[in-house]
């Protein structure tokens, strides 16, 4: 194929991967506003109307289906694009348990003058409370932080898990992409569709009707969720099932990788920590998060435990040998079996645009993590004399009395 033939494959793809994101993002809006979804009231009028605020097991029904609406979609793609059913399965899962961590105290990124009367959030135990006051920078600075360990712990799981079986890490940090997405979406137009627009296929109730594309938080989840897609069908369509399979078995993430899921491995078991010693009379919001934190972290410690055996299995059975990392040769050569596959010597050119696409966005990822890290100690320094939990003289308005 030549030269100009495989950029226009390489832009063709780009064009439909788009489309593909564009449904992403849909999902993840449909996840977070309800918009064209059975909302939570669907679940809890099934209970008890005299329980007060109809707290029953509607709210884990309706939670549990609001986190399907875009974890299932997600491992639907995975298992299109890899035709790995034990990989689509087990990412679906990561990705579902991920999603119930609460984050409303930070997804302000500082606009929120109001943020000192939230619920203590995951990461209070080393950003600290908000208290009044604050001007809008150390606003900014603590929420980024909080929200960009929010977004990895979203896709650090499945995507530590896509990374080892050949595909590129830059969806296990794309998550890192979330503060700067919701800081944007705070300074779009203020609203992109018709307030309460209802579309002639469905009634109310059940199904919600508000599909306003208002600034701030419904624009950034579907931005956020355009984002996750994007980064995921780059990575997956850049490699077919058969060159992902060798390189899963030849070669071993860059250890960079593996030193930014062991740091914030770290950081999550941490949190978990720090959470269940929370007080908050909302135990449903308490234990959602809690279980999402749990979930998250295990599925990653369990990964990185699995890749650590897997690693001295290939150790052993090579003489020591370490499999490449995944920017080098890997240490099999041409024509040598690797399970039901072999290496060719005529191999498909990699397409020049999805490669410095992919490069492209896993340097905004990569950004976005030292930002992270440096803004989480930043935070630390800042507010080290401030409560780690709501106290009735800092918050008076903290929902977790």
């Amino acid at each position: 194929m030549g030269k100009c033939a495989t950029i226009g494959v390489g832009l063709t793809d780009l064009l439909f991967i788009t489309a593909i994101a564009v449904c992403g993002g849909v999902f993840n809006h449909m996840r977070g506003s309800g918009g064209g979804t059975l909302p939570a009231d669907a679940f809890s009028k099934t209970c008890d109307a005299s329980v007060p605020n109809y707290e029953c097991g509607g709210y884990w029904v309706s939670h549990i289906y609001t986190r399907l609406l875009f974890a299932v979609p997600t491992g639907a793609l995975i298992q299109l694009l890899t035709r790995n059913p034990k990989l689509s399965l087990l990412c679906t899962f990561a990705m579902f348990i991920s999603i119930f961590i609460g984050w409303g105290s930070y997804f302000g990124m500082g606009v929120d003058n109001n943020g000192f009367n939230s619920r203590s959030g995951f990461m209070d135990w080393i950003l600290g409370r908000e208290l009044e006051g604050f001007e809008w920078s150390r606003r900014w600075i603590r929420d980024f932080a909080g929200m960009g360990v929010r977004g990895l712990l979203w896709t650090l799981p499945s995507g530590y898990m896509l990374t080892w079986n050949g595909y590129h890490w830059g969806f296990a940090a794309s998550g890192a992409m979330m503060p700067a997405i919701y800081s944007l979406a705070n300074y779009l137009k203020n609203e992109w569709t018709a307030d309460n627009w209802e579309p002639l296929t469905c009634t109310n109730p059940p199904f919600s009707q508000d599909w306003a594309m208002e600034k701030g938080i419904p624009m950034a989840e579907f931005l956020f969720g355009f984002w996750l897609w994007f980064c995921l069908a780059v990575g997956l369509m850049r490699r077919t099932p058969d060159t992902a399979a060798i390189k899963a078995v030849c070669t071993v993430p860059h250890k960079s990788i593996e030193f930014i899921s062991l740091f914030f491995l770290l950081i999550f078991l941490a949190s978990v920590g720090y959470y269940a010693s929370v007080t908050q009379d909302d135990k449903a919001n308490w234990g959602q998060t809690l279980v999402g934190l749990i979930g998250a972290s295990l599925v990653l410690l369990v990964a990185m435990g699995f890749a650590f055996f897997k690693r001295r299995l290939f150790n052993a059975e090579h003489g020591g040998a370490v499999p490449a990392h995944e920017d080098e040769e890997p240490l099999l050569v041409n024509h040598s079996a690797v399970g039901d596959y072999e290496f060719e010597e005529e191999q498909e050119p990699d397409s020049p645009v999805l490669k410095y696409v992919e490069y492209s966005l896993a340097c905004l990822s990569v950004i976005c993590i030292i930002m992270t890290i440096v803004f989480m100690f930043t935070a630390m320094g800042w507010n080290w004399n401030t409560p780690r939990y709501c106290t009735k003289q800092d918050a008076p308005l903290c929902p977790d009395w």
